[in-house]
């Protein structure tokens, strides 16, 4: 992000990168951090930014095995996961990369 510490010597496409993508990206991620609950929380936010839908996911998944013939799918496919990647993915990163390019533990939360 850029700030008052952001060195002045980037190329003008580097100043154009290091710009977040949306403008209400600290609001959202703080929302994100304090949610609101009418009784244990309710100074904190309603993140009213996501697009996803938690109160059918019941019927989806209802509908999508009648649909495929299959086995009901994870809960997790009907929502957003984790925003720095699938945790089991990126433990395997992580290994992968301390067993060929790194030759050094890897932190696995440091893979986005």
């Amino acid at each position: 992000l850029m700030s008052a510490e952001t060195p002045l010597d980037l190329s003008e496409r580097g100043k154009l990168a290091i710009v977040p993508g949306r403008d209400d990206l600290n609001e959202f991620m703080a929302g994100l951090a304090d949610p609101y609950h009418p009784e244990t929380n309710p100074d904190g936010y309603l993140v009213l930014l996501v697009a996803e839908n938690k109160l059918n996911t019941d019927q989806f998944s209802e509908k999508i095995s009648s649909i495929f013939k299959c086995e009901e799918l994870p809960q997790s496919v009907y929502g957003y996961g984790d925003f720095k990647g699938d945790p089991e993915f990126r433990a395997a990163v992580s290994k992968m990369m301390e067993e060929t390019f790194i030759k050094a533990p890897v932190d696995k939360d440091c893979i986005v």
